[in-house]
């Protein structure tokens, strides 16, 4: 169930619909999926391609909102306010990642910055980057930039502003 349809072996869709009686609609429910997984794999189109695509995401937007299946109306929840992004992913594929990254990146310092108990006590006699090594732990590559920063806050918090 797991698996992309196109992926399956024979042998293997065989067995998936072996016995529908024993769970009825699920091979509607399967196939449904399956080809709504498929539209919204589908990637670098072009502009008519894409006017194409749209009514046919809507369709399966609408086909999720008339289900009586519970979890199916969540997913038509959550793609029609996702409806803008995903018709953007049919042209476009550039990603954000990198970006997500660094800002989880920033998160878990900020996370495990709140450990320390008392900001003058581990600041005292440690070096910034010390500091930033461990709160950002083993393996992080820092940049110059982000430790001439982390040096001007400690200074800061250690001696208040110099101006």
């Amino acid at each position: 169930m797991r698996r992309h349809k196109w992926i399956l072996k024979h042998s293997q869709l065989l067995s998936l619909y072996k016995d529908p009686c024993r769970y009825p609609g699920l091979e509607a429910i399967h196939g449904f999926k399956q080809d709504l997984v498929r539209l919204l794999l589908t990637k670098k189109c072009n502009a008519d391609k894409c006017r194409e695509l749209i009514p046919v995401f809507l369709d399966y937007i609408y086909k999720l909102k008339e289900s009586a299946v519970l979890p199916l109306i969540t997913l038509d929840k959550t793609l029609e306010s996702w409806s803008e992004e995903v018709a953007r992913m049919f042209r476009f594929t550039k990603s954000n990642g990198i970006l997500q990254g660094f800002h989880n990146k920033m998160k878990m310092i900020s996370r495990r910055s709140y450990t320390f108990r008392e900001w003058n006590a581990p600041l005292l006699g440690k070096s910034p980057l010390c500091l930033l090594r461990r709160v950002a732990g083993p393996g992080c590559k820092i940049s110059d930039h982000i430790i001439n920063e982390l040096h001007n806050l400690c200074e800061y918090v250690l001696f208040g502003d110099k101006s």
